[in-house]
């Protein structure tokens, strides 16, 4: 990162950078109240926020100037974590994590930062310095886990699960966490009706593809078999591809091709279903 920062001007210098197109952030720690110096004091003491902007810049073959950065202050999220069933032991609130993903960012594998916080044993949480953006709220846990999936998720009374969270100040987020889900099971089998083992399985939702929490991933065992537990409630399509590279199958253009050799399966938070699954072989897409 550049050195070559005037405070009192604002006035900024990146040097050496190769023709391309840049995100530039521009992150500023934001005065302590009261004319205070230093970093805070005391037990009950807040760290001091931060103010981030970012922007977009072309590089040509030539030098670029007058690019400007308007950094606006980082946001603290604060909610609340409500389970709607029987957590299974040792899974308690405090070891679960709500984690803040950016919608800008690509499937998993190729997350850059990401926002977690872990609650405390009422549930309540804080979410601390978020930039400005859109995001999705994805649950995850410490431990053995068991069964959970994310039911339900508000911020500022808004859902959450459907569309992105936008964040644009400090808001409220409510969490829902749904106990048990549907389970699937099957056989993969290949062009001969013979089982396919040690393959992949992947369970892709029907409708809200960016929402990469919903997919599923499972390896069939020694003789095809394989099964997938957990489920949140909706309509799916199971897939498995030859081949496949990991992270492949969050491909837009990939499951178009492959749209009509998935198998359909609606799930409910009760339901047990069992699927005969062909493998699509490899460059076999129609």
């Amino acid at each position: 990162m550049s050195r070559n920062y005037d405070a009192k001007t604002g006035t900024f210098e990146l040097r050496d950078l190769l023709p391309g197109v840049y995100d530039v952030t521009a992150t500023v720690q934001d005065p302590a109240p009261n004319g205070a110096r230093g970093a805070p004091i005391g037990p009950n003491a807040l760290p001091l926020g931060q103010s981030i902007g970012t922007t977009t810049v072309v590089i040509p073959e030539s030098d670029v100037e007058g690019a400007f950065i308007t950094v606006v202050p980082a946001a603290n999220i604060s909610g609340r974590i409500r389970v709607d069933g029987q957590l299974q032991a040792p899974l308690t609130i405090d070891r679960m994590r709500i984690q803040l993903l950016p919608v800008a960012q690509s499937a998993p594998g190729s997350y850059g930062i990401n926002l977690a916080s872990g609650p405390k044993p009422d549930g309540t949480f804080q979410i601390t310095s978020v930039r400005p953006g859109d995001y999705r709220a994805v649950l995850s846990a410490q431990g053995p886990v068991g069964v959970i999936y994310l039911k339900d998720a508000r911020y500022e009374n808004a859902d959450a699960l459907v569309a992105p969270l936008h964040v644009s100040g400090s808001g409220v987020l409510d969490i829902v966490v749904g106990v048990g889900g549907g389970r699937l099971t099957g056989t993969l089998t290949d062009q001969r009706s013979q089982p396919v083992p040690v393959s992949q399985v992947t369970l892709v939702p029907d409708r809200s593809r960016d929402r990469f929490d919903l997919f599923r991933t499972v390896v069939t065992d020694d003789k095809g078999a394989f099964a997938i537990a957990g489920i949140p409630p909706g309509d799916y399509k199971v897939f498995s591809w030859e081949g496949l590279e990991p992270y492949s199958w969050f491909d837009p253009e990939l499951l178009a091709r492959s749209e009509a050799r998935g198998h359909a399966v609606h799930v409910t938070e009760t339901s047990m279903d069992t699927v005969e699954l062909k493998i699509i072989p490899a460059g076999g897409t129609p």
